[in-house]
């Protein structure tokens, strides 16, 4: 007897299927969908990634700002309260600067060791979070701990970069790496949210949530600890041979890849545009939803961390794939404006007094978040060699730092120089850091056009 022939389903019905969807998505994260020499790292690193972003998530600054303009209103005056929630937001960012410390610590040393380390010390520094007073010292604790977690994060994103380079081909790179930071998103969007919830239910919960979240994390920095870095020994030997002549302590010296690589300076020169536009909002953000539209924990960190982390993992994919197949350049000019939208969308939500323009705006920001990441991470190795990798990721990184010194405490002044004229006035520095992102965008572009006539002529 002859089988029955199995009968497809019309196009349009895959195309509207979301379980067909959902399987095809689940699937592509699976270890066999990656290339074979990269499956074994590839497997180790999306495990890690469930249990990981459990510490990530207390330190991100849409949560731990949260938390600290709440826990801690009225215990301080308004202005410390300011500055230590310019401070935690801003950390991720000026934490950075430390990136070229990190560089010369483990020049010649072990790369998944040192990671591991770091990532160790995040889960303690958050399970000390915990024990700090509703008073200005527990303020002084947390806004420490919180800063002491993010430098060592900044070392392990430096660090981990060299061993993504090595590990993942170039054009693979940002779609495997991307489908790990699409794990990390939705965890840590899921543990933020839950953060929120707890602490509306009961603002002495996270003294039982942080230690547990440290606990949990472990499993992945031991999961973590079993990465193999191809051409980890080649690399090692090459970096004890070249002795003194690697990175430097200072600085200041890691000028001299941007007075050597004039293309990468300027690619600088518009990071640093669009991210200073960006970063002066973090804390803005913050204070404007908690105060004008007067959110408590739950919503404050959904405005703040949860959705857009949680509008990440629709959108890495995408993104990921527009990485693989343009210039870093061209790739800017386009993502850079997606910051922008954000920034108009949330003035507008003042404007006419809409929630729901505030959701979306901060939903746009999740959508910039996810190209975002993939390019901060992998954006340099367009300029950079395998030699220097870690030199250019050292700048760039060292770069976001400086702005983020910089950038937030000019956005909360000149947001409370605004709201001094009416509540919604604030919600115009929203406005003059779409301005900044736009001229960065724009460089982007002209960047691009000209490096697109170079690889003509030379054809």
């Amino acid at each position: 007897m002859r089988p029955v022939p199995r009968r497809e389903s019309p196009a349009w019905l895959e195309a509207v299927n979301p379980f067909g969807w959902l399987s095809r998505t689940v699937e592509s994260f699976h270890p066999s969908a990656a290339p074979p020499l990269t499956r074994a790292n590839y497997r180790r690193e999306l495990i890690a990634a469930f249990f990981l972003p459990w510490v990530l998530a207390i330190v991100e600054g849409g949560v731990i700002a949260v938390i600290v303009q709440k826990y801690f209103e009225g215990v301080v005056g308004r202005t410390a309260l300011d500055f230590a929630v310019a401070t935690v937001t801003s950390a991720p960012a000026f934490a950075n600067i430390t990136s070229f410390l990190w560089v010369r610590l483990t020049h010649g040393r072990h790369k998944v060791r040192s990671v591991n380390s770091l990532q160790a010390s995040l889960a303690a520094l958050v399970g000390l979070i915990a024990l700090a007073p509703r008073s200005g010292l527990g303020l002084v604790i947390v806004v420490a701990c919180t800063v002491a977690g993010r430098v060592c994060l900044a070392g392990v994103v430096t660090i981990r970069a060299g061993v993504w380079r090595q590990n993942y081909p170039r054009e693979v790179r940002a779609r495997l790496t991307g489908r790990i930071a699409t794990v990390v998103a939705i965890v840590i969007g899921l543990v933020g949210t839950f953060v929120g919830l707890a602490m509306e239910w009961q603002p002495w919960s996270f003294r039982a949530l942080f230690p547990l979240a440290a606990v949990v994390s472990l499993v992945g920095v031991r999961v973590w600890g079993r990465v193999r870095m191809r051409g980890h020994g080649r690399l090692l030997q090459s970096e004890r041979v070249r002795g003194r002549e690697g990175p430097s302590f200072n600085p200041l010296m890691l000028g001299r890849v941007l007075a050597n690589d004039r293309r990468f300076a300027f690619f600088m020169l518009c990071q640093f545009a669009i991210g200073t536009g960006n970063m002066m909002l973090f804390a803005p953000i913050v204070l404007f939803s908690t105060e004008y539209f007067e959110l408590g924990y739950f919503q404050g960190i959904l405005v703040s961390n949860a959705v857009p982390i949680l509008m990440m993992p629709l959108f890495i994919g995408p993104w990921s794939r527009l990485l693989d197949a343009w210039h870093i350049s061209k790739y800017r000019s386009v993502h850079s404006w997606v910051f922008v939208v954000m920034a108009l969308l949330i003035f507008a939500s003042a404007r006419l007094d809409a929630l729901w323009l505030l959701y979306l705006g901060v939903a746009a920001r999740g959508i910039a978040f996810a190209g975002g990441q993939l390019a901060w991470n992998l954006g340099h190795n367009d300029f950079a060699t395998d030699e220097n990798a870690s030199e250019y990721m050292a700048v760039h990184v060292t770069l976001t730092g400086i702005r983020g010194l910089l950038a937030p405490f000019v956005g909360v002044p000149l947001y409370r120089w605004f709201a001094e004229a009416g509540p919604a006035e604030g919600a115009w520095v929203f406005v003059v850091g779409a301005a900044i992102v736009a001229v960065g965008a724009v460089g982007f572009f002209a960047q691009h056009r000209v490096l697109g006539r170079r690889v003509t002529s030379n054809q």
